[in-house]
């Protein structure tokens, strides 16, 4: 009787322990997609039923549940990816034309990955779009840069089209030497923004964060550039106070330091903070008013001054997309030995080191030992008895 009595309870006391991390876990997943070919994801949605899309080199679109179980894939690639008001998808990216220069390439699919249609914009030389939105009247808006028009050499290039991707209007901002855009927003007065960088001297040696407010036609209502030692944003957001954050990197060559600046709605620094090695390539403000940064393999959050809370590392090549998601935690989509990666992670930025049936596994594997210890004691208990 005290034998089974002692197995009973442990039974109980084992269910206890491992439903919540069974559940906790199911929250969090790790996920990789890809072939024999180098993929590298960049850019990441949420999905309207609540699943993800992702996209980037390697001529892999990856459309998933909300687990990250693959629903469907296509030969779509892209630096830049949304989820339209119709559904659908719009990818940016670049393509080489027939003269062998490079021009904008905007790829509008469906629903379930149709193609729909694809423009270019381009002249001569090259042109490359690293960023996308779609716009209040259905159309979209890419940024990059332009060595075809503008100035002299790279130029930001600012392209917007109508919803079938015709292209409206487009303006060049820059100067003699090297500038490109990297992030492209609309903001909350109809407007748009872009982060990228501007060389003052050549070939980067003299790069500064550059941040262009523009009206919704693309004229330039105002710039900031915000200077460290080779500054280059990547990403650029407006912040619930009105203001803007960016985040890129700082440092010379490929010795790089993440760099945040955080300015007011005119663009004006109000502090600004580096965080050891790396690259930063995405950014979001949480709930609490902080900021999650995303960059080479970690994620950083921050308080609402810069101040680090957390950091995380991961076992990946890059992060280079993160999203808010409902529950409190984080999306993020990078590169993993080579292929597409796709993790969910809680509030704290963790990921589960083990799939989610490992609890379940460890769970049964210790019940059926219990269960031969239980017998092994009850034949001993017999055994006393009987003497």
């Amino acid at each position: 009787m005290l034998a089974k009595k002692l197995f009973l309870s442990s039974v109980v006391l084992l269910f206890l322990i491992s439903y919540p991390s069974v559940g906790a876990s199911s929250e969090m997943w790790s996920q990789t997609y890809g072939g024999i070919e180098v993929e590298e994801a960049y850019s990441l949605v949420e999905t309207s039923d609540g699943g993800y899309a992702l996209t980037g080199d390697g001529g892999l679109f990856v459309k998933t549940d909300e687990h990250g179980n693959v629903e469907w894939t296509r030969a779509y690639e892209g630096g830049s990816l949304v989820g339209t008001s119709d559904g659908g998808y719009a990818i940016a990216g670049y393509t080489s034309s027939l003269t062998m220069s490079l021009e904008f390439r905007l790829i509008k699919i469906d629903a379930y990955g149709n193609l729909e249609w694809i423009q270019t914009y381009g002249g001569e030389s090259y042109e490359i779009a690293y960023s996308l939105v779609e716009t209040s009247d259905g159309g979209y808006a890419l940024a990059g840069y332009t060595n075809s028009f503008g100035v002299d050499r790279h130029d930001f290039w600012l392209v917007k089209t109508d919803r079938y991707g015709n292209m409206e209007w487009n303006r060049t901002y820059g100067g003699p030497e090297f500038d490109g855009a990297y992030s492209l927003i609309v903001t909350s007065d109809g407007g748009f923004m872009m982060a990228g960088y501007k060389d003052f001297q050549d070939n980067y040696v003299g790069a500064n964060f550059w941040l262009i407010k523009t009206d919704a036609y693309g004229n330039m209502l105002w710039n900031k550039t915000y200077s460290n030692e080779v500054d280059k944003a990547y990403c650029v957001i407006e912040t619930t106070d009105g203001g803007f954050a960016l985040a890129g990197s700082t440092g010379f060559w490929s010795i790089t330091d993440v760099w945040v600046v955080k300015t007011d709605k005119y663009g004006n620094m109000e502090w600004n903070k580096t965080y050891g090695d790396g690259v930063a390539r995405a950014l979001v403000e949480s709930s609490d008013g902080g900021y999650v940064l995303a960059g080479s393999n970690r994620l950083i959050k921050t308080d609402a001054y810069g101040n680090i809370v957390w950091s995380r590392t991961y076992d990946a090549e890059t992060v280079n997309s993160v999203i808010k998601t409902s529950d409190g935690g984080y999306t993020l989509a990078g590169t993993k030995h080579n292929d597409f990666w796709l993790a969910k992670t809680d509030e704290y930025g963790v990921i589960p080191e083990f799939p989610s049936w490992t609890p379940v596994l460890v769970m049964v594997v210790a019940l059926v030992a219990m269960i031969a210890v239980y017998r092994y004691n009850l034949k001993k208990l017999r055994g006393w008895a009987a003497a």
